[in-house]
C-alpha cells in the first residue's frame, strides 16, 4: 500500500488544503498543485502512472505548510 497525494495542473486558484508546485520540481512538466484533501491509500496495482515525486525541498515546504494550517486550526478552536 502507498499513501498518495493527487496532483492537478489546474493552478488557476489555490484553495485550502492545496499547495503549489512549480514546473520542473519532482519531474512535473507544468505548474501544478498538491490536493491534500484527497490523500488516499492505494495498492500498487491501482496506480496507473506516476506524474512525479516530491523532492526533499518540496517535502520540507509541505511540512511547514501543514504546520501553519494546523496552528491556524488550533487558534480557531481555542
Amino acid at each position: 500500500m502507498y499513501k498518495v497525494v493527487p496532483i492537478t495542473s489546474n493552478k488557476k486558484k489555490l484553495y485550502w488544503c492545496e499547495y503549489p508546485i512549480e514546473k520542473g520540481r519532482g519531474n512535473i512538466d507544468k505548474d501544478s498543485k498538491f490536493k491534500f484533501d484527497q490523500i488516499a491509500r492505494v495498492s500498487r496495482e491501482k496506480i496507473l502512472y506516476k506524474i512525479g515525486i516530491a523532492d526533499k525541498g518540496m517535502l520540507n515546504a509541505l511540512s511547514k505548510y501543514l504546520k501553519i494550517e494546523a496552528n491556524s486550526i488550533d487558534r480557531l478552536a481555542a
